[in-house]
């Protein structure tokens, strides 16, 4: 029979996992962080687009979603559920083609 793991042995070997995990973590927060920044700078510039549009444009499906575009709310915080439906929201609205491709 295998003898079990002190539990000083067992608490070295859980905090070097943690660490291990949280490293792994914060580069991936890093990464995150950077991809929702070009979101964020991508949905700057569908705004700056939707604000140059001429009258004519103004109630057509092409202005209608560049507003889906920049109404959705892209401030990411630490709520795990709350970013993945951020996600699913900026995953799912559907991206204008251009003038006259709407």
């Amino acid at each position: 029979m295998a003898k079990m793991e002190s539990r000083p042995t067992r608490w070295a070997a859980a905090c070097q996992a943690a660490r291990f995990a949280l490293g792994n973590l914060d580069a991936a927060w890093g990464e995150f962080e950077a991809a929702f920044m070009d979101l964020a700078d991508l949905q700057g510039e569908y705004g700056d687009w939707q604000n140059n549009l001429p009258e004519n444009l103004a109630q057509s499906a092409l202005a209608e979603k560049l507003e889906e575009v920049v109404s959705l709310d892209l401030e990411p915080d630490l709520d795990l559920p709350s970013l993945g439906e951020m996600l699913d929201a900026a995953e799912s609205v559907e991206l204008p083609q251009g003038f006259g491709r709407d």
